[in-house]
């Protein structure tokens, strides 16, 4: 599977415009959100807040306040709460901080695991920490039910961890889960072979409901509503607490970059969040797009092209620049994009917000380069 890759270097020439141009552009009056930013430095991890218009601008070292070291996961599964996991032996160590509260969680570990018991990847809920698992079934006769895979559930209040089976099979990585309230939804291979969904609910702890498909397809929560795209053209809705089908159709998605399994995204009415897949070769891989769900019509994105809109940023700050990641709030028509500046020897980046026109409406420079970006 083609890994796509966001990083971009572009090396930019002046065209003779500045950073304070923006300020006399009509396009540069907008509802300008706060952010929270994630950056890595040196094995060091920063928080960094661009409050108030971006007149308030606080950097907080998270490996000095909170103890964090090395590689981790980072994930942001609710709009408030960012979680860095650790893997190391047999657990994970996490950290947790509600970025609006500041309050934080730690844990050296969670759910002791058996002997025969491997970690696979772990995600969270607000109120549950989550790790999948799996045991190799020494026994089996064909590899396809060799591997055994498990969920574990562990309560943050309660302090009780659950050993759930999920199946047989190959279970993906992260991006093949998503948690929608108190019920996490997965995607797996299982051991026939067939493409299945699995649903367990985080309060009572059990694996409620399971569907199984002859065809590989992408899904997302919508509401109550389960929403899943075949690589086949066919579209289907179910209700996401029963798993019974509400309705079927067909929706060309051929320009679609999410990978199989579940991707998180935003709808407003008809109109849904994707990755819009560049036509190749292009020295980047994708860029954000809304399409109609009822015709499959692309309705934005087309002319927002990060290859176009790096090189008026290159040019305005006269400076090679990289693309690092990208968030979007659909409600607003907002698309903040992160850079790096690599023409210095200590590198430096900053985000800038844009809209789905492709207009670089504000530029905010920063001392880091940003990895993760929160819309708050």
């Amino acid at each position: 599977m083609r890994k796509l890759n966001l990083y971009l270097i572009l090396i930019i020439l002046s065209y003779g415009c500045s950073n304070s141009d923006l300020d006399d552009n009509d396009s540069n009056k907008f509802t300008q959100k706060d952010l929270t930013l994630i950056a890595k430095d040196n094995n060091q991890y920063y928080q960094i807040d661009v409050l108030n218009n971006s007149k308030n601008i606080n950097t907080t070292n998270l490996t000095e306040t909170l103890g964090i070291e090395g590689p981790y996961k980072v994930l942001n599964t609710s709009p408030s709460l960012i979680t860095f996991f650790k893997a190391g032996g047999n657990r994970f160590q996490v950290f947790q901080k509600n970025i609006i509260t500041s309050e934080t969680y730690i844990r050296n570990q969670f759910c002791d695991l058996g002997n025969q018991e491997g970690l696979n990847f772990p995600t969270n809920s607000d109120k549950k920490l989550i790790s999948f698992t799996y045991e190799v079934n020494e026994n089996s006769t064909s590899n396809a039910d060799r591997i055994n895979n498990f969920i574990r559930i562990y309560d943050k209040q309660t302090e009780n961890c659950v050993k759930l089976l999920i199946g047989s099979g190959e279970l993906y990585f992260e991006r093949t889960t998503i948690v929608n309230g108190e019920n996490i939804y997965g995607y797996y291979t299982n051991e026939h072979s067939k493409y299945a969904i699995f649903k367990i609910n985080l309060n009572t702890n059990k694996k409620e409901k399971e569907l199984v498909f002859d065809g590989n397809f992408r899904a997302t929560i919508r509401d109550n509503e389960l929403h899943i795209f075949f690589y086949n053209g066919d579209y289907e809705i179910y209700n996401a607490d029963n798993l019974d089908l509400k309705r079927k159709s067909n929706l060309d998605l051929k320009f679609f970059s999410e990978y199989p399994g579940f991707f998180k995204t935003q709808f407003i009415g008809n109109e849904m969040l994707f990755k819009l897949l560049y036509a190749q070769p292009s020295p980047v891989s994708y860029g954000p797009a809304t399409i109609d769900l009822t015709t499959g019509e692309i309705l934005t994105g087309l002319d927002f092209n990060l290859v176009a809109f790096w090189r008026e940023l290159g040019g305005l700050l006269n400076a090679s620049v990289g693309i690092t990641t990208y968030s979007v709030d659909l409600k607003s028509n907002l698309v903040v994009v992160g850079f790096e500046n690599t023409n210095q020897n200590n590198k430096s980046g900053g985000v800038v917000y844009s809209n789905f026109d492709g207009e670089i409406l504000k530029i905010v420079e920063l001392e880091f380069i940003p990895d993760k970006i929160i819309i708050r």
